[in-house]
């Protein structure tokens, strides 16, 4: 990775705003990540993440682009907040490579529980339902792939299960682990060559992988 592009944006003591980026497209190779038409970050792999940099608040143009390849470049603009982190995602099948910025927002947590900032980035798979199964309780109807929502819950072990044909029946389960409290943690449906599983990304970077059971 190559931190000297992105000299020029970082952050005074007056900005704390951060950027992340996380590679999720399957069968894409190593990607690079672009802002404002410099590369900036390089070769990352796939379930790969980035270190978060500190940038200035904004208006900064995101993109990606497979590995060496300059003209292969797809993305779009970003409005960097104030004292906020973002985590940049490249996701989907290789011949539609596309970027996604989610907002890292930890406003309202309560203490003792934890923010899952779930998306559906699993290529291939439709629509889903995602249960809580001690529970039997439907937490998203109608999750259709891209898109992301925001579940508090209180620290501890999950059972989670996803629908695939509006039965009211998860097809799919996961056994997923206490993951911490106090922090929000991206969660990604993922769909790969090991099947589909749920890939956790904590703002640090620590990743953990949960198959299916």
């Amino acid at each position: 990775m190559t931190f000297a592009a992105l000299l020029p944006l970082l952050s005074n003591a007056h900005a704390a705003s951060a950027v992340q980026a996380v590679h999720l497209s399957p069968d894409a190779p190593n990607v690079d990540i672009w802002v404002n038409g410099v590369r900036a970050l390089e070769d990352v792999p796939y379930l790969g993440v980035t270190p978060s940099v500190v940038v200035q608040p904004g208006s900064y143009d995101l993109a990606l682009s497979v590995t060496g390849d300059a003209n292969a470049v797809l993305g779009g603009t970003v409005d960097v907040a104030d004292r906020t982190a973002y985590t940049m995602v490249a996701w989907d099948a290789v011949s539609n490579l596309t970027p996604a910025v989610l907002t890292n927002d930890v406003r309202g947590l309560a203490r003792g529980s934890i923010r899952l900032q779930v998306s559906h980035g699993a290529v291939g798979v439709g629509t889903v339902d995602l249960w809580e199964l001690s529970t039997g309780t439907k937490l998203v109807d109608d999750f259709q792939w891209g898109d992301t929502t925001r579940l508090d819950v209180p620290r501890g072990e999950l059972a989670l299960g996803l629908d695939l044909d509006e039965d009211a029946v998860p097809d799919v389960t996961f056994s997923v682990p206490d993951l911490g409290a106090n922090t929000i943690v991206n969660v990604f449906a993922i769909n790969d060559a090991d099947g589909v599983a749920l890939f956790a990304v904590y703002p640090d970077g620590t990743t953990a992988r949960v198959n299916a059971d």
